[in-house]
């Protein structure tokens, strides 16, 4: 059983796991064709740090069309911290920092927690 952000988000939105090797590739090596399946629909990246040239292709669609919300980028690092990315796309995203959860949330969700 998974816990963590990636099946949190089962949004009804196209959603690219870029710890697959196939996608990841076609992102590195045609960002903008990568982006322009989602430019006018939105997506959900996960592990989106793995291919941080996105950053500064995304930073033009996002100037294109306007409407919040249309991208989720996920990781397990925070990307303002990492070097390889030099686009903050400041102005244009919000950052969510998730805790983990609480022994009480894991007893609600019926989550063995007597090896914790």
């Amino acid at each position: 059983m998974m816990f963590g952000m990636s099946p949190m988000l089962s949004l009804p939105r196209a959603g690219r796991h870029l710890e697959d090797p196939d996608t990841r590739a076609f992102a590195e090596e045609d960002p903008r064709s990568f982006l322009a399946q989602y430019e006018g629909t939105g997506a959900v990246f996960d592990e989106v740090q793995r291919v941080p040239e996105l950053f500064s292709y995304l930073q033009g669609v996002l100037d294109r069309h306007t409407k919040p919300g249309r991208f989720i980028l996920t990781g397990s690092q925070n990307f303002l911290m990492m070097e390889r990315i030099s686009q903050s796309l400041a102005g244009r995203v919000g950052i969510v920092k998730l805790l983990p959860l609480s022994m009480r949330e894991l007893g609600h969700a019926a989550i063995e927690t007597g090896r914790y």
